[in-house]
């Protein structure tokens, strides 16, 4: 996870503490008040169609007179992907919404005063890209001169990664900067306060899986017959739908495995074919003259979000001439 450092807002009595990454949690504010750290933790990387987990770690580091009293947590906003984080929010341009689908957030059963409870998921706002999770149980957290643990409540999220930032952070492909922020509130004095933190990932591109079938698939095809091949690109459940072209390649019997139509062999048969509703069709070809099997092979040329893949199948892209 990539940190920055920690920048510190004062209004009155209260304090708004934005602490980035994890390099300023043990810095307080230096007026007193209300006041906290939101540290988002997100994997390193992840691949279009991956489902993964991350974290929100929010404590109370309240102040002096704040300092003894226990603090509500009334909403955390989770923002997936900005292209440049401000302080609090993704704005404008740097809004880079549907890059990943936030899917549950629990609280963690090792900080005590969220454990197990569920968040309510809100839908993503496309002005700041930010999705609400809402608390379905009141949250308190201990005063800030408490353990840890009785001050903390770290948010477990499940994400899907939908699609590569198509806004990329600091014009880096696949780079993109999550945020998390807080709404803290004061149980006696009823002080306001929130936090936020940046986090950053890199998406990688997904490779999608093909399923192919040859037409015809049997045994006993007349020398000269047309063929064709059929193939279907297979994506993760919530990711984006893949595009682009499908190549297919035809292998004489003389070129055929025992895998089928292996890399390097094979002819090419007609033009490059676009993929519509996740599938291809090859051209027709008849050159099936010479008895033997026959083996298909097909190569997705990959798009924005997805690697080009090879596929071939002893069993289901081939056919035998007699």
């Amino acid at each position: 996870m990539a940190t920055v450092g920690a920048r510190h807002f004062v209004a009155g009595l209260s304090v708004v503490l934005a602490l980035f990454g994890t390099l300023a949690l043990n810095v307080t504010p230096a007026v007193g008040g209300v006041g906290g750290s939101s540290t988002p933790v997100w994997p390193l990387t992840a691949t279009v169609g991956e489902l993964f987990a991350a974290t929100v770690v929010i404590t109370n580091f309240s102040t002096i007179p704040n300092d003894t009293e226990a603090v509500t947590l009334s909403a955390a906003w989770v923002t997936p992907a900005c292209a440049i984080p401000s302080l609090l929010v993704c704005s404008g341009t740097n809004v880079d919404p549907d890059i990943f689908k936030v899917l549950a957030a629990v609280g963690d059963a090792s900080t005590t005063p969220c454990a197990g409870v569920e968040f309510d998921v809100g839908e993503p706002d496309m002005t700041t890209g930010e999705v609400m999770l809402t608390p379905l149980a009141t949250i308190t957290l201990a005063p800030s001169i408490q353990p840890a643990n009785q001050r903390t409540c770290q948010i477990n999220v499940t994400l899907r990664v939908f699609q590569v930032p198509t806004n990329p952070a600091s014009g880096m492909v696949g780079l993109t900067d999550p945020i998390a922020r807080v709404s803290l509130k004061g149980v006696s004095s009823m002080v306001s306060g929130s936090a936020s933190g940046i986090a950053q990932i890199q998406v990688e591109k997904g490779t999608p899986s093909l399923v192919s079938t040859s037409n015809p698939n049997t045994d006993n095809v007349a020398p000269g017959t047309g063929v064709r091949d059929t193939v279907s690109v297979i994506k993760a459940p919530g990711a984006i739908v893949p595009t682009g072209f499908v190549r297919f390649i035809l292998c004489q019997p003389g070129e055929v495995t025992s895998a089928g139509c292996p890399g390097g062999t094979g002819m090419k048969v007609g033009a490059d074919r676009p993929l519509v509703n996740k599938s291809a069709i090859s051209p027709k070809s008849i050159d099936t003259i010479t008895p033997g099997t026959y083996c298909w092979r097909a190569r997705y040329l990959g798009d924005n979000n997805y690697n080009p893949t090879n596929h071939t199948d002893a069993t289901t892209e081939c056919f035998t001439v007699q």
